[in-house]
């Protein structure tokens, strides 16, 4: 049942033969995973030991625990450097620091040829 209700989720509304909305067949899908003590999409169960294995949990004190590697992953997958990568920028970087430069030197020129009177430096300049 959970499964036709499941696939009813993937059928546009107009198209589901017993016309339940997303609502009504998440209330459904939830019913029955608590009723029968199924884990669902919006169920889940937690195991609770009514034994005690701390009685002091106060002094307890926080280390570092070791972890098996895993059979068959290399060691390359364990102690990753903080950053990866090379530090000089990208090219996409580049490209946009040499606009924005091309942009600033234009508005330079332009505005120091403004203050010239509209002509260029070189008339200026006498050898």
């Amino acid at each position: 049942a959970i499964a036709e209700f499941m696939h009813g989720f993937i059928t546009p509304q107009q198209l589901r033969p017993d016309a339940m909305n997303n609502q009504q067949l998440q209330a459904a899908v939830t019913d029955l995973g608590l009723t029968y003590g199924l884990a669902t999409r919006w169920t889940a169960f937690v195991a609770v030991s009514r034994q005690r294995y701390n009685a002091a949990p106060d002094g307890n004190v926080e280390a570092d625990v070791a972890l098996p590697m895993v059979a068959g992953v290399s060691r390359l997958a364990y102690n990753k450097p903080a950053m990866t990568g090379y530090a000089a920028p990208e090219p996409g970087m580049w490209l946009g620091l040499m606009v924005a430069l091309l942009t600033w030197n234009w508005f330079r020129r332009k505005n120091h040829d403004r203050q010239l009177g509209g002509r260029f430096v070189t008339d200026h300049i006498k050898s």
